[in-house]
């Protein structure tokens, strides 16, 4: 082969992309561009998921909304490292920095191992402001709790007080407690906890292209309910 041809393949980006994501035709070309950049080693961006029906897809895509994206947006302005795997390009001097993929091959969640170590290495990951499609999954109720017991037990590798301090976040415990104590303030304060979710998931779902019925408000608390279970047995194993 030419040098120039050689040249090309080795320094070209690499594009990581799930089998169900639907992005733009122009998708590609924007998410590699800012690699031009050589301080960033990473491009990501947000994810919704469409066509949602049943009720694990919904669960699914209120996790997105209330959780998960608006994490992403919060980590990425205050510089912690964060990857998202559904679709992502890296630069190939970065990750070849970091030992390539095979120095994640055994990881749970290596795509935010991989943000974790590009950061350590110096590199900035840039979060793209388009985003793409994720077909509703269409599994059941307990496949979708396995997947979620993963990922959960995934981002506690990543650090336990990272993990411990999602315990924060979640109001269905302190809803129990109001329940059981009849404390007016820990009622005030579920309640405020519930506003601030719809108060997230409303603009964060505008902005993601993604549909938020009045039912979906209303499976809010059953999603936390979920959200925090998955949370205890992600402590574990």
């Amino acid at each position: 082969l030419p040098q120039a041809l050689i040249d090309l393949a080795v320094t070209r980006p690499l594009v990581v992309s799930d089998c169900d994501v639907q992005a733009a035709p122009d998708h590609l070309k924007r998410l590699v561009q800012p690699l031009a950049d050589a301080k960033v080693g990473m491009v990501i961006c947000p994810y919704a998921v469409q066509g949602a029906r049943s009720l694990p897809d919904r669960l699914e895509a209120l996790r997105l909304n209330t959780e998960f994206i608006p994490s992403v947006v919060l980590a990425q302005t205050v510089g912690v490292a964060v990857g998202t795997g559904a679709t992502m390009a890296v630069s190939r001097a970065a990750l070849d920095a970091v030992g390539g993929f095979a120095a994640f091959s055994d990881d749970l969640l290596e795509d935010q191992k991989l943000a974790l170590r590009l950061l350590e290495t110096g590199h900035r990951i840039e979060l793209l402001h388009d985003v793409v499609g994720l077909s509703a999954p269409g599994i059941t109720l307990a496949e979708s709790w396995r997947r979620e017991i993963r990922w959960s037990r995934g981002i506690r590798t990543t650090g336990r007080l990272r993990y411990l301090g999602v315990a924060i976040t979640f109001f269905f415990p302190l809803l129990i407690l109001a329940i059981l104590a009849g404390s007016s303030l820990v009622w005030g304060i579920v309640a405020g906890l519930l506003a601030v979710r719809i108060l997230l998931a409303l603009p964060v779902a505008r902005r993601l292209g993604a549909s938020l019925a009045p039912a979906d408000i209303c499976l809010l608390p059953l999603r936390d309910a979920m959200s925090f279970t998955v949370w205890c047995v992600g402590l574990v194993g």
